[in-house]
């Protein structure tokens, strides 16, 4: 494992990021944070916690560091883990944008329509 975690820098950020999120207008889920070490060949090192979890355990103090480290947090050096999400099923996915686009391109003609008929009034009105 890297020997940044050892080195508190790890448990610093967390408390940054519990500080400041607890103040956000609109609250945060999880907190991810990438360590890279200091030699290029060693594989960088992620850690995912729920943000609810850190505040109470870095600002409030509930919960117990033992507790928060085995619930609430998720270490790994495999990064696929942290950032492929999990693939979709396609049919579900072009589904839901098709019914979507059908419904933008009738809210299209009708504005232009509208928009055609309002010109063709203005025009005729104005001739007169």
């Amino acid at each position: 494992m890297n020997r940044n975690r050892y080195l508190g820098e790890l448990d610093y950020t967390l408390s940054a990021m519990a500080n400041i999120a607890q103040y956000a207008k609109f609250p945060f889920d999880k907190f991810v944070v990438v360590m890279h070490p200091a030699i290029k060949s060693d594989e960088p090192e992620m850690l995912e916690t729920n943000a609810k979890c850190a505040i109470d355990y870095f600002i409030h103090k509930r919960i117990s560091y033992k507790r928060w480290s085995e619930k609430c947090t998720k270490i790994s050096s495999d990064f696929e883990i942290f950032v492929a999400p999990s693939a979709p099923e396609l049919g579900a996915e072009e589904t839901s944008d098709t019914g979507s686009n059908k419904n933008n391109l009738v809210k299209l003609v009708l504005f232009v329509s509208i928009l055609a008929v309002c010109i063709g009034f203005l025009l005729k009105r104005k001739s007169r």
